[in-house]
């Protein structure tokens, strides 16, 4: 790999970062928001 693809993934690694934390905290939030339904519900 030459240094302008190193500096373009060292510029894309913090957004795709960002996009795999919004991920999981929605499928963490799905979760919580699922248990505290069930809890509510018993």
């Amino acid at each position: 790999m030459d240094i302008t693809v190193l500096t373009q993934l060292k510029l894309l690694a913090p957004k795709e970062r960002v996009e795999a934390l919004k991920t999981l905290m929605n499928i963490e939030g799905n979760k919580v928001a699922k248990t505290a339904n069930r809890l509510i519900q018993e």
